[in-house]
């Protein structure tokens, strides 16, 4: 869903301006004409673009959305009057919107899986394969609750994530704002009293000087928009950029968190998907299109392509080597016993709590990391401005 800005006459001639959302341009101009509006002007609006460099679909949205869907169908009521619920509930603007279009393709005669498909920026692809499945086995209730179940989880898992980085980024801003404080408030009086004193300027004062004076000056905040400008358009280069995705599952300390956050959500999606009476092949190829990591995307291609050939399930997982040797025994034993389903919901419960317990350990590392790193920047900020600083006044008597 993107924001469109345009300029119309209406049929008594008045101009008017505003904003409309959709999937794209013609399907703005079609439904102001539809409106009695006359275009002319219709483009992209810049805000859009921005936001949707740093979207991501909300976990927890998509959770509420599910679970609220659930409990309307568990109670007899329809799905057309359901969505009509929905579409006054707060959700995000983009579920808001779409809401009300699905609910006029499900009056067409579309299903809700159509619908949601046209909204790929809003419902993630699995969710849409896991509510068609449920569309054609006739269990939408089942599915929904069980994708309110996993997104929860998914939210869970992130926020947990994204707190770890909380502290770090509060001690990092407060020791920039401190050091900006120091240069431009305490060392003027400073700088001033060496100056009345007549005491000759040395390279590191004027170093001092220099800094403050860029500070100070237009050019600082010129510096920062285009350092803010450079890592927006970095930041969607990395997001575009198969390569740039990859690193991480690549770089020798993070890879092994990323790599366990993935076996969860794998074996999530196939517990969900083979407990709904999808063939393996089936569900893996859904998983396949749900993953935007390259590095992943060709394992479980070539995962497909063993299986397609005639080898075992734990034998064509073996060799991807995304796995550890208990993952695979335990599917082993699911295909002898003909209980994957229950197999995989095991090992779901156990990743998930070795997942816990990594987050545990890297929060305890969190914060001497961080205090090595702050103590960095503050022997830094002694060696460059205090030292120079205390050297003149052991040399010559100030007082300050």
């Amino acid at each position: 869903m993107k924001m469109y800005r345009y300029k119309a006459i209406s049929l008594k001639g008045k101009t008017i301006k505003g904003t409309h959302n959709a999937m794209g341009k013609t399907e703005v101009i079609k439904s102001l004409r539809n409106k009695g509006y006359f275009i002319l002007e219709c483009k992209l609006s810049y805000l859009s673009s921005l936001r949707r460099v740093f979207h991501k679909k909300g976990h927890r949205q998509i959770a509420i959305f599910c679970r609220q869907l659930y409990e309307i169908l568990k109670s007899g009521i329809d799905l057309n009057k359901g969505l009509d619920i929905l579409s006054n509930q707060k959700f995000s603007n983009d579920i808001n919107i779409s809401i009300n279009d699905v609910k006029n393709d499900i009056k067409k005669g579309k299903t809700l899986s159509e619908g949601l498909a046209k909204f790929p920026n809003v419902f993630p692809e699995f969710m849409i394969s896991m509510i068609k499945i449920g569309e054609q086995s006739g269990n939408l209730e089942k599915v929904l609750f069980n994708l309110y179940k996993y997104y929860m989880n998914e939210h869970s898992t992130s926020s947990k994530i994204k707190s770890l980085m909380i502290y770090p980024a509060i001690v990092l801003a407060t020791t920039l704002c401190i050091t900006i404080f120091i240069i431009t408030k305490i060392m003027p009086n400073i700088l001033d009293n060496i100056t009345t004193n007549n005491i000759p300027i040395t390279k590191e004062i004027r170093r001092i000087i220099a800094i403050r004076k860029f500070i100070l000056s237009k050019w600082s905040i010129v510096f920062a928009i285009i350092l803010i400008t450079l890592l927006i358009l970095l930041k969607f280069k990395v997001r575009k950029n198969k390569k740039f995705n990859d690193i991480r599952f690549r770089l020798p300390i993070i890879k092994k968190f990323y790599k366990e956050l993935f076996q969860i959500r794998f074996i999530k999606n196939l517990s969900m998907l083979i407990s709904s009476g999808v063939p393996i092949i089936t569900a893996l190829r859904i998983i396949e299109r749900d993953l935007k990591i390259s590095f992943y995307k060709e394992k479980i291609t070539n995962l497909i392509v063993e299986i397609r050939e005639g080898a075992d399930f734990s034998t064509s997982l073996e060799k991807t080597n995304l796995f550890n040797d208990f993952f695979i025994s335990m599917t082993m034993v699911g295909e002898e016993t003909g209980s994957m389903e229950r197999m995989l919901d095991n090992a779901a419960e156990i990743y998930e709590e070795n997942m816990k317990e990594a987050i545990r350990k890297l929060s305890t590392y969190i914060e001497p990391i961080t205090m090595i790193f702050l103590a960095g920047i503050i022997t830094i900020v002694i060696i460059n401005f205090v030292f120079p600083i205390l050297d003149i006044m052991n040399s010559v008597e100030i007082t300050i």
